[in-house]
């Protein structure tokens, strides 16, 4: 190869995200194994959503995007099994071989899209992020009490909060910290990411409901990659090793921010006993099942 080929990839996280090494750390290994040939050139842009970055991959703007799993279900809804309560937990993915068969089942959804997944990234447990205390305002054991909160769009995170009787409201990202402090939302479903990052100072209190609502991010490209074979290897190769393979680390990395978090007064309730909370979610998957026969298995086996 005589020129380097030069790959874009979007997103709407800002850079100061505590995901966003994992980012750099890719980069830096395609180019590793591209040998001076080859680069990814991050762009991110906060005040765009996630939406944005998928609709520029395919639409040819941008080879690749990081996208919250939560927008790819709005592309594909059998992709929704992903963001379903108490499906794609640490626990499932602790099985050998779990993420690999994931990404087996995302891509037979994604082909017929002209899509291919490259890596999913550990995201985090959702938190239920709040302005004041939520008992101090009738919230009780799998009842926000109307309680609004913001999601990142429409799809299954906007569903739970509406079982757990709460108002979604959704909202990208850039909107959140004004909205918290005029009132618009009481808080947010988040990870412990954006509440250190965004909306720790606006709200200084979470529920953790323990692998209640995981999301992961997702890399996304078109399922032709532009330019020589050897670019596609190189790129599943760097996100397996930057990416899908540091799952682990991901889950220690959040541990930290909530022990920084905390540090700083924060206050964390984690829910241990989730019976009550499984039961008022349940019907989630059984309407997912019934529409979407098989999928839940499959990522389960």
């Amino acid at each position: 190869m005589h020129s380097e080929i030069e790959l874009k990839a979007v997103t709407d996280f800002p850079l100061a995200h505590p995901r966003a090494p994992y980012f750099e750390a890719f980069a830096r290994r395609f180019a590793q194994l591209g040998e001076g040939n080859a680069r990814i050139r991050l762009e991110s842009d906060p005040r765009h959503a996630e939406a944005a970055g998928l609709q520029r991959v395919r639409e040819g703007e941008a080879d690749l995007a990081w996208v919250s799993v939560a927008y790819m279900e709005q592309l594909a809804p059998a992709l929704g099994a992903a963001t379903l309560p108490f499906v794609l937990t640490d626990s499932a993915m602790a099985r050998p071989g779990a993420l690999a068969r994931a990404m087996a089942v995302f891509n037979c959804v994604l082909a017929p899209q002209g899509l291919a997944l490259h890596a999913v990234m550990r995201g985090a447990e959702q938190l239920m992020v709040f302005r004041t205390p939520p008992d101090a305002r009738g919230a009780r054991e799998a009842d926000l009490h109307s309680l609004r909160l913001r999601v990142t769009g429409p799809g299954h995170l906007g569903e739970l909060v509406q079982a757990l009787n709460g108002e979604p409201v959704p909202m990208p990202i850039h909107r959140v910290g004004a909205a918290l402090r005029s009132g618009e939302i009481d808080g947010l479903m988040s990870s412990p990411g954006v509440w250190l990052t965004v909306a720790a100072q606006q709200a200084p209190v979470a529920w953790r409901v323990e692998e209640m609502s995981l999301l992961t991010y997702w890399l996304v490209g078109r399922a032709e990659t532009p330019g020589p074979a050897e670019i596609r290897a190189w790129l599943q190769g760097a996100a397996d090793e930057a990416v899908n393979a540091q799952w682990n680390a991901l889950r220690q990395d959040d541990e930290r921010v909530l022990a920084d978090l905390a540090a700083r007064g924060l206050v964390l309730r984690t829910i241990t006993d989730t019976a009550a909370w499984r039961a008022r979610l349940a019907p989630m998957a059984r309407r997912f099942e019934r529409a979407h026969p098989g999928v839940i298995a499959s990522l389960l086996e």
